[in-house]
């Protein structure tokens, strides 16, 4: 990550551009709410790298555990996302990525919970990466979602991840701001007050948060020109050709 990059990354998180502030000494001045964080920065093999505290990180993991605190986001997700005791592991059909499987057809899934993990695990870089989970209503999708969430959550409190997964349900939601849909259910469901939408998209795009947007289909949104259009292609534009939905 360059310097450029980082800032981008850090106003997001910032309430105005006036309360960052990075000197050419390379020292670092940050207000979010009411907190002041100060750290110095310095670059060590292409990589920049933050001193706050005695403490030496690369910016990337600076941001995501003392900027971002995704740490006690995944608490969040695993005391507050539902999950069922008698889960029963569903099979499912894949239709693969066009350049991995260049045919139409749809191969047999013993382990659909496994396998969507390890779709979402893989997070091609350059291109924003879009899985559909389909089924007909009633028959687990939710669940499903429900459990990897709270499972990932757990393998990133233990250090066995780097990556969350945050559902965001859509359902029963019309011609609602999509911004005010994530903030909402990141502040309402998972009782997390981190994150603005534009901190909570440069995460995508880090590929540390992958959002599970449930019941897409039935959602039209309201974009700030007062326009109702598809959600999910206003989304991906905001991605620029980085993360995974």
């Amino acid at each position: 990550m360059d310097l450029v990059r980082f800032k981008q990354i850090l106003l997001a998180f910032a309430d105005s551009e006036d309360n960052l502030e990075i000197r050419k000494g390379g020292s670092l001045a940050i207000q979010i709410g009411g907190e002041v964080i100060t750290a110095d920065l310095n670059v060590r093999e292409g990589s920049l790298l933050v001193s706050e505290g005695g403490s030496v990180q690369r910016a990337e993991n600076w941001i995501v555990h003392r900027i971002a605190m995704l740490d006690i986001l995944a608490e969040r997700i695993i005391e507050n996302v539902p999950t069922t005791k008698t889960f029963v592991t569903p099979r499912a059909e894949m239709l693969d990525r066009l350049e991995v499987s260049p045919t139409d057809t749809a191969s047999p899934v013993a382990d659909a919970f496994e396998r969507l993990r390890e779709i979402l695990d893989q997070r091609p870089g350059g291109t924003c990466s879009v899985l559909y989970l389909t089924s007909d209503a009633g028959e687990g999708k939710t669940t499903v979602i429900n459990e990897l969430a709270n499972y990932q959550a757990k393998r990133f409190r233990s250090h066995e991840t780097d990556w969350l997964l945050v559902p965001i349900s859509l359902a029963g939601k019309p011609f609602l701001r999509f911004e005010d849909v994530i903030v909402a259910s990141l502040m309402n469901q998972l009782r997390f007050q981190r994150l603005y939408f534009d901190a909570f998209v440069e995460l995508v795009r880090m590929g540390v948060l992958i959002p599970a947007l449930d019941g897409f289909e039935e959602v039209f949104v309201e974009t700030a020109d007062g326009d109702a259009v598809s959600s999910l292609g206003t989304l991906i534009r905001q991605l620029g050709g980085d993360g995974t939905l």
